[in-house]
């Protein structure tokens, strides 16, 4: 394992030590706001993978990275479970499951037995994909912790439902602000992604997934007969071994004029383009606990039009939407057009602040 030393924290010199096991992912984006808020009051260390984003070593969180690829779980797992009690840490807080949900549960409980306190944050109380096994697996895993965050009171019901008996901390997502690098305007936004100033632009951003409602995202495109409306999707393709339609569209193989795929994970600095070259944020999702692309476009001020999933309801700023009734490409455009006349001015709610969900964290990973 290797470290890479930052500015390091006001603490007492036993760390809060945050795990992450992808170095490029959402989690990463949620582990490093976390930890950059608890810096200043707190020794921290974050432990993810060695693939992390080179803009987050200049934001003075200490790092080591513990991980490799995924074909390197079983030989990390054991260094880390080697390393972690030598830490000394006052708390080990888990961003979810690291690879395998039963075999990190094992883990988990292995470092309990030697007398490192542990807590998880629960991003997904189910799993995207995997069937039965793999939600008893992911269930059996949060059973394992005896302190636990959540990002809504309907998580924490969940939990305990499937027989979670630790403590739980419901506190909000934080907005991902860290992402609004350089302050562009739309203007400048829309130059570097090469967008028409007159469209108006509806973003699906994010994983390309069939959960995630793309399906219908792609299909308003289709139907769409209004030459101003851009729709435009982001992220790294997820969707094409499910759907040989959608994999067509993605991949380009068949081209909407309405609809523009930018394809692949979009790098951290560039992640403010889209959002400030976008009118409307649209999250038509299926299934889900939470979402950080709802966190992106409440850091950049963006309406949102989402269907009533996880804790999207409770998250929403009063001026975004719920779509209602049955899911379809035709109340996809009919909300988005509903949407243009919006003006009511977005307020940043001070509860999706790091720096007032933090303190809560900290207090209760810190508690006896």
């Amino acid at each position: 394992m290797r470290s890479e030393q930052m500015t390091p924290g006001a603490g007492s010199g036993t760390p809060v030590v945050v795990v992450c096991f992808t170095g490029n992912s959402g989690l990463t984006d949620y582990s490093v706001s976390m930890c950059r808020e608890l810096t200043p009051a707190h020794d921290v260390l974050l432990m993810t993978a060695d693939s992390i984003e080179p803009f987050y070593r200049d934001l003075g969180v200490p790092v080591e990275t513990a991980f490799r690829r995924s074909r390197h779980y079983l030989q990390d797992l054991l260094r880390f479970l080697r390393r972690v009690p030598r830490l000394n840490a006052c708390s080990v807080v888990f961003q979810g499951p690291l690879k395998l949900s039963f075999l990190d549960a094992l883990a988990v409980r292995y470092l309990r037995r030697r007398g490192v306190v542990v807590a998880v944050v629960v991003h997904d109380v189910v799993p995207h994909a995997g069937g039965r096994l793999a939600t008893a697996s992911l269930h059996f895993y949060y059973r394992s912790f005896p302190k636990l965050i959540v990002h809504s009171e309907d998580a924490e019901s969940r939990l305990r439902e499937v027989g979670v008996d630790g403590a739980v901390l419901v506190v909000p997502h934080g907005r991902y602000d860290i992402f609004d690098v350089d302050h562009l305007t739309r203007a400048e936004a829309r130059a570097a992604l090469g967008i028409d100033p007159a469209h108006r632009v509806a973003l699906f951003f994010g994983n390309l997934e069939e959960r995630k409602g793309l399906e219908f995202f792609v299909e308003a495109a289709r139907e769409s007969t209004d030459p101003a409306l851009l729709f435009l999707a982001a992220g790294q393709d997820f969707v094409s071994a499910q759907s040989p339609q959608l994999r067509a569209v993605v991949r380009g193989d068949e081209v909407l004029p309405r609809l523009r795929v930018d394809l692949g994970r979009v790098p951290h600095r560039d992640v403010q383009k889209y959002f400030r070259a976008a009118d409307v944020v649209v999250l038509p999702y299926l299934e889900g606990s939470t979402s950080g692309v709802l966190k992106l476009a409440i850091a950049f001020e963006v309406p949102v039009l989402a269907t009533d999933v996880g804790d999207i309801r409770t998250e929403l700023p009063p001026e975004g939407r719920l779509l209602t009734g049955t899911l379809s490409a035709r109340s996809l455009l009919e909300g988005i057009a509903d949407m243009q006349h919006q003006t009511t001015p977005q307020i940043l709610d001070d509860r999706l602040a790091w720096r007032t969900i933090v303190p809560q964290m900290a207090t209760f990973l810190l508690a006896e």
